[in-house]
């Protein structure tokens, strides 16, 4: 069961619904458990490798770029509480933190005592107005799950968990058993036919239920008639579902090479975009 979930406080929509999204988890826990037990964490950072430094400082107004930007990240963090505390969260359990420096670095260094983290699909920490590598970092870097929300979330009363035979799938049923990230909700149980025939993988996923059901999951299997990626769309959009579980493969150094500056969107920010519902990911 969670107890802590990191929101990191940037610039873009992301961060209401994010507060939105981390608000109705730990208010669904409190049902389950009684009481409620969950923190949420606010995490403002200030952007300051984006502000020249160096011999370069001088190029640009770096002690008032710093300034306005820390004012920003202030707003951030009474936004978040206030937004927080009106979804009913009970202020004890309404924590801010504040840090800069690089923000991956500081998501990585705060996430180690947050059993989740949630963030939208962009971001932009101040004064940054864009921000091209932070999600690629965490996807690949991270050691907690992390849930992306599309600007304007579902209620999570079914999530697809799409699972193979990789590492990373398995990471990922792992972290989504033990955190149950979404009390209550129906899980279904994603699998492709043509991975299961390719990998003779028939009984596998029936032990993939049956691990899920010792957690208490409701569960049902889907099978799917195409590959993982192509049919996940179609099934969601089909059950209705509010999230989606899966693991991020390792990245390649081809896919560096081909997008160095983080571009083009990952598969797993495709996938989002595809289907506007939230994505629980573990590396």
């Amino acid at each position: 069961m969670l107890r802590q979930i990191l929101v990191p406080l940037d610039t873009t929509q992301f961060t209401a619904a994010a507060t939105r999204l981390a608000a109705q988890i730990a208010k669904r826990i409190r049902t389950l458990a009684g009481k409620h037990v969950v923190t949420l964490a606010g995490l403002g950072i200030v952007d300051t490798d984006q502000i020249p430094s160096g011999k370069f400082a001088a190029l640009v107004p770096r002690e008032h770029i710093l300034s306005e930007a820390r004012e920003k990240v202030k707003e951030l963090l009474e936004a978040f509480r206030s937004q927080a505390i009106a979804e009913g969260i009970p202020p004890e359990q309404v924590a801010t933190q504040y840090t800069e420096g690089a923000p991956f670095r500081a998501i990585l260094q705060h996430h180690v005592f947050s059993d989740l983290v949630i963030l939208g699909a962009s971001c932009s920490f101040p004064p940054a107005k864009k921000d091209y590598d932070t999600l690629e970092h965490l996807f690949h870097r991270a050691s907690r799950p992390i849930l992306l929300t599309p600007a304007e979330p579902r209620e999570v009363d079914s999530v697809v968990l799409a699972m193979d035979g990789t590492a990373p799938s398995s990471r990922m049923m792992y972290a989504f058993a033990h955190g149950n990230p979404f009390p209550g909700a129906k899980v279904l149980l994603a699998h492709s036919r043509f991975e299961e025939e390719h990998h003779h993988q028939q009984e596998f996923f029936d032990r993939v239920e049956a691990y899920l059901r010792s957690f208490r999951f409701d569960v049902e299997q889907v099978r799917l008639e195409h590959r993982m990626l192509e049919a996940l769309p179609g099934l969601v959009e089909s059950r209705n579902a509010g999230a989606i579980a899966i693991g991020v493969h390792a990245q390649r150094f081809l896919d560096r090479i081909r997008n160095p500056l983080n571009l083009v969107r990952s598969r797993v920010q495709q996938l989002l975009h595809r289907t506007q519902v939230s994505l629980f990911t573990v590396h």
